[in-house]
């Protein structure tokens, strides 16, 4: 049983079911941390997040170069976006829900 592709390793899935974004900000400096902590929460790193979910957040940029040559050098697809093709996605998902499913979402939100 399991999820589809179960075949995958275990980081292989956690790559390829997340996306990243913005990782240019968690860029280890104090500003950087405190803009991706504030605007993000820090996942924009949610790569790094969910292949080390014990790892503090803002550390992440530490050994970020050593998982994205790792990725390239087993074949393992990455994904990153910018700012902009996140908020631009939120807002066509959105637009796609009507307002009872919007409302439906928030309620089981709380």
């Amino acid at each position: 049983a399991g999820m589809p592709g179960e075949q995958h390793r275990f980081g292989e899935h956690q790559v390829v079911a997340t996306s990243d974004h913005t990782v240019w900000l968690n860029n280890g400096s104090f500003l950087g941390n405190y803009l991706s902590l504030v605007l993000f929460a820090f996942l924009n790193d949610h790569t790094a997040h969910h292949l080390f979910p014990s790892v503090d957040h803002s550390k992440h940029s530490l050994y970020r170069d050593v998982m994205l040559n790792t990725f390239k050098e087993y074949g393992i697809p990455y994904s990153s976006n910018n700012f902009l093709t996140l908020f631009r996605g939120f807002h066509r998902f959105v637009q796609q829900r009507t307002v009872s499913e919007l409302s439906k979402d928030i309620s089981t939100i709380g």
